[in-house]
């Protein structure tokens, strides 16, 4: 199994998997070819273009196109970077865009990390990966935060305070970490979730729009001979994606995100007023730590206690506000969820299945 960060390939980068693009193209009545690479059969072109009975001018398509809103917002500040808007169509015959997959050890997909968390967020959207379930879990976890109660105790005021305070943050850290082992569960062997990731690598239907030149449509798998070929249509033919995605076999983990801390200075949404669940529990307690500054001394009287309490009620009165806003943020977007939680997806998959 192979991970996008350590292991993530360029497609068709060859320069032999190039020269055969232009050997096909050529072969279908675009620009004149002959193949530098000895492997290449001169007439593997025509063999092809006769076998599958293709019409239509060949064409190669431009090295990059644009990508679609949604999925730049997967990159930093919203813009996908030019390396990463190589089209998924290798060349065009007529109308068809068509993806080559020939030689020994033909790639999935390439890209770095943001790629990889859009193709995961891109699955989840077309393969409608349930999440109520988890959000409803969101709401249980916090509303077992809420019921934290400050003890009828004696003794030291500001022990008493930096204990309940300690058991807040306790409390969403493990709600952080009972996320990512739960998340990872929900995507294991998860045959939706595999055949809408594998089916977005292959064509990158989100990516580019499904009617976009850079979404490739067909793909054609041969030998360097041009013999046998074969064609197929991945908008239709659910059978070949599902055959490759058995052997893609993509497996999600999640890792904690880069703030790992409950903080209130942090950066924020507009929509909801903080960006995570640390800042969100962080800014909490900051405007509950303003209250308690106010409490002089140490002992722990009955009026301080009462003090405190109404704190901590302040709080919880926060939370809940909080709450209903997150969800309502969320709503059925797996990327505002995962973001919240400060979690950041990886996934694992095998990157050269037999085509």
């Amino acid at each position: 199994m192979k991970t996008f960060s350590d292991h993530l390939l360029t497609e068709a980068a060859t320069s032999a998997a190039f020269e055969m693009e232009k050997v096909i193209v050529a072969a279908a009545g675009g620009p004149s070819y002959k193949p530098k690479d000895k492997k290449i059969a001169p007439d593997a072109g025509d063999k092809i273009v006769k076998s599958l009975k293709l019409t239509g001018k060949g064409a190669m398509p431009k090295n990059a196109y644009d990508v679609t809103p949604e999925w730049a917002s997967n990159f930093p500040g919203g813009k996908a970077p030019g390396a990463t808007k190589t089209p998924k169509t290798d060349f065009l015959i007529g109308p068809r865009r068509i993806s080559l997959k020939t030689g020994g050890g033909a790639q999935l997909m390439s890209g770095g990390k943001s790629e990889a968390t859009a193709t995961f967020y891109a699955a989840c959207k077309a393969g409608k990966i349930p999440i109520k379930g988890a959000v409803k879990k969101l709401e249980s976890q916090f509303n077992s935060m809420m019921a934290t109660t400050v003890p009828d105790v004696k003794g030291n005021a500001r022990e008493l305070v930096k204990n309940q305070k300690d058991e807040l943050i306790n409390k969403t850290n493990k709600i952080h970490e009972e996320f990512k082992k739960d998340l990872r569960a929900m995507f294991s062997n998860n045959k939706e979730f595999a055949y809408h990731f594998t089916f977005e690598a292959m064509t990158g239907v989100q990516k580019f729009g499904r009617k976009g030149v850079g979404a490739a449509q067909y793909f054609l798998v041969t030998d360097w001979a041009g013999e046998p070929a074969n064609i197929h249509d991945a908008f239709k033919d659910k059978g070949y994606v599902k055959k490759i995605a058995g052997q893609v076999v993509p497996e999600a983990r999640f890792k904690s995100g880069s703030q790992k801390k409950v903080d209130p200075n942090t950066r924020i949404t507009k929509k909801t007023g903080f960006y995570s669940i640390y800042s969100a529990v962080g800014l909490g307690l900051k405007n509950m730590q303003e209250e308690l500054d106010t409490i002089e001394g140490d002992l722990l009287t009955e009026a301080v206690l009462d003090k405190i309490k109404g704190a901590f009620k302040k709080f919880v009165n926060y939370m809940k506000r909080m709450i209903k806003a997150v969800v309502r943020y969320i709503g059925d977007s797996w990327q505002r969820l995962i973001q919240f939680l400060d979690l950041e997806p990886q996934v694992y998959f095998n990157n050269t299945p037999r085509w």
